[in-house]
């Protein structure tokens, strides 16, 4: 089992793993910077894409993103750290200036802009 959940999160620890890591190489990194205290002023995040495709994924967006905007100030230890989604804007492949209700990528940008509605979440995401 160990190994079926292995795969599960991957990107989210390599992410995670990579902004520790050059939090704790910043110094050399950023030489410029030395000895100062590095802050984490907000965290931009623009993804989306694959999530409109399939059965689930695009329904499931929105309570995923929530998690993650909570698992993401959790161990980064920011517990009202500002977030920016940038909307999927895929829809207009089909030649149309709003997403198809229903489609896959109604279901991702209503879950982005969801996180407006979050009320924790309100003035800082």
């Amino acid at each position: 089992m160990e190994k079926i959940k292995e795969g599960y999160g991957s990107s989210y620890r390599n992410m995670m793993a990579e902004v520790k890591r050059v939090l704790s190489e910043k110094d050399t990194l950023f030489p410029a910077l030395k000895g100062k205290k590095p802050e984490i002023a907000g965290f931009f995040w623009f993804q989306g894409f694959n999530d409109q495709f399939g059965d689930k994924a695009p329904a499931q967006y929105e309570s995923n993103m929530k998690h993650f905007i909570k698992d993401v100030r959790k161990d980064l230890k920011a517990p009202k750290l500002p977030f920016v989604i940038a909307g999927i804007g895929t829809y207009g492949w089909n030649g149309t200036a709003d997403p198809k209700e229903g489609s896959g990528t109604a279901g991702v940008l209503n879950g982005q802009m969801a996180m407006n509605n979050v009320p924790e979440f309100k003035g800082n995401v």
